[in-house]
């Protein structure tokens, strides 16, 4: 189904100015991963880079982004609590982070916004290793 929606979900949003596109899926932990058997956010990306290709970019889904530090799910969570407890469980995967080179488009994927503070966070982890570099977030999904 990820794939699928992922497909339709970026249309032609993406400038065509860009030669290089990475996609990047947000993270979940290991024990999320392992409970639903995938990563909802990869699907996602998949489609969107099977999309792109049909459309003549070249683009690449790169797990740039590790959840290093298993933070508590944040479904029971009030929005103050959300907003704070992303902070310091993200970083860049160092060998990946080699591959992107400067003049790419990374687009941040993820599939379902609340807050938007892991989004933010994400994002904040990125513009660190890439200060300079356009950063497209993208969310499938809005909670209200």
């Amino acid at each position: 189904m990820a794939r699928h929606l992922g497909y339709h979900f970026l249309g032609t949003a993406i400038p065509s100015a860009y030669k290089d596109l990475f996609l990047i899926p947000m993270p979940v932990s290991k024990k999320r991963r392992w409970q639903r058997g995938y990563n909802q956010s990869e699907g996602l990306a998949q489609g969107c880079l099977r999309k792109l290709s049909e459309l003549g970019y070249k683009a690449q889904v790169v797990s740039l982004l590790e959840k290093h530090i298993d933070k508590k799910s944040q479904v029971e969570m009030d929005p103050f609590e959300r907003w704070t407890n992303p902070r310091g469980s993200l970083r860049v995967r160092q060998k990946i982070k080699q591959r992107i080179p400067r003049d790419a488009l990374l687009v941040l994927i993820d599939d379902t916004v609340t807050t938007g503070s892991t989004l933010l966070y994400a994002a904040e982890v990125i513009r660190e290793v890439f200060p300079e570099q356009p950063l497209h977030l993208l969310a499938l999904a809005l909670e209200v």
